[in-house]
């Protein structure tokens, strides 16, 4: 209740490209939104309460399925039966609930970021010569226009090791004719030469990011950060690759320790939908 329109119209939008991205049809969104609509009658349903309609919410989805490009969708899944079950057995949580999770959520990475570290939602420009990209203003750039950066909060980059933020950067392959897949796998093999306790979780997924197919993966390691005994924490990378345009692959890396990156994600999602590659 505290966002905006601007911002639930935004979540439609991100919604629909994770659909079109997973390979599911994002139409299904827009019928959703048009089911909701009709049981809801005139004064519209209890879930507009909580999610304002910002106008037309099935045609801003609808014109956004028109504009992604035109491609096969995968089918129901025993998965999918699996998963519908067990919502099914699911209380909703009422307003209260919701905010004491998000209060908790927000905590527990401020226990570990000072307040003023936490990422903010106004955001600013950083231009490298590959490629272009926002980010929170009171995070800092670590790096310059020509090299490997990393964008965190103060605190989240200590002794070389990254424990909140991303790491971008740009990989040649060996061989210049290789697809996206082939230059992601060995970017992989890479990284794991110099961090051997990194793991991939489940398998790399398309992704359309700055208007080009990349692939997204991931992955688990040990975080930097300690809990109070002192022991390592498990962190938790996502890896986002797409084509330079120089024959390189530009990657991301985006870090946090595995308790805290659900509750970086969307900060994560607004800088890669702002990556622009020059």
């Amino acid at each position: 209740m505290k966002n905006s329109r601007q911002n639930e119209s935004e979540a439609d939008l991100i919604g629909t490209d994770i659909m079109y991205d997973t390979g599911y049809n994002p139409q299904a969104m827009a019928d959703f939104f048009t089911k909701l609509e009709k049981q809801g009658g005139a004064n519209g349903p209890q879930f507009f309460s909580d999610h304002p309609n910002p106008g037309n919410r099935a045609g801003a989805v609808e014109r956004e399925v028109r504009s992604l490009p035109v491609k096969s969708y995968r089918d129901g899944s025993s998965e999918f039966g699996q998963i519908k079950q067990r919502v099914a057995g699911i209380k909703a949580l009422t307003a209260q609930e919701i905010a004491a999770q998000q209060q908790a959520q927000s905590q527990s990475v401020k226990g570990r970021l000072p307040a003023a570290e936490y990422p903010s939602r106004d955001m600013q420009v950083f231009t490298h010569d590959l490629f272009q990209i926002s980010y929170p203003k009171n995070w800092q750039v670590f790096g310059d226009r020509t090299s490997t950066v990393n964008i965190a909060p103060p605190s989240g980059v200590s002794d070389n090791a990254i424990a909140y933020g991303v790491l971008i950067s740009d990989y040649q392959p060996e061989n210049s004719n290789a697809s996206v897949d082939q230059s992601t796998h060995a970017l992989l093999s890479t990284l794991r030469q110099s961090n051997q306790d990194m793991k991939q979780v489940g398998n790399d997924e398309d992704i359309r990011v700055a208007g080009v197919s990349g692939k997204s993966v991931d992955l688990i390691a040990t975080s930097p950060v300690q809990d109070a005994n002192g022991h390592a924490q498990r962190e938790r990378d996502w890896l986002v690759t797409v084509p330079g345009r120089q024959g390189n692959l530009i990657y991301l890396v985006f870090i946090a320790p595995d308790a805290d990156f659900n509750t970086l994600r969307p900060t994560f999602d607004q800088m890669l939908r702002s990556l622009r590659i020059k």
